[in-house]
């Protein structure tokens, strides 16, 4: 431990530390992601600080104004502010409820989007 610790005060200096968004990408992200590509054999990850970051940074870049989200009622809160940043028609649905998921599933269907979330 100490060994590590002299290492990382060595290339990144002591004091109050920030988030990545902060202080910006630093050698240890991409180190992470690196590995995590890897890991997964793919061609690339990406972390993030929190899973809220990672809904509102994740979900509209997947998703836009021409498709559907569909949630559960109980769905977390960032899940729900991912959502409505994308722009797509949300839909939900009561907890655990299938048979209205079935139900807005196939209204995605009828309509001239073009993916359901």
């Amino acid at each position: 431990m100490r060994e590590a610790a002299t290492k990382a005060i060595a290339e990144f200096g002591i004091g109050a530390g920030a988030s990545r968004l902060i202080s910006g990408t630093q050698s240890p992200h991409l180190r992470l992601e690196t590995a995590l590509a890897k890991w997964k054999e793919t061609e690339a990850a990406l972390c993030f600080s929190s899973g809220y970051a990672a809904a509102l940074g994740t979900i509209p870049a997947l998703v836009d104004k021409n498709d559907v989200i569909i949630l559960d009622k109980l769905c977390h809160a960032s899940l729900i502010d991912g959502a409505k940043l994308s722009g797509a028609t949300l839909r939900v649905f009561p907890h655990n409820h299938l048979g209205k998921l079935k139900s807005h599933l196939e209204w995605a269907r009828q309509k001239t989007m073009r993916r359901a979330f």
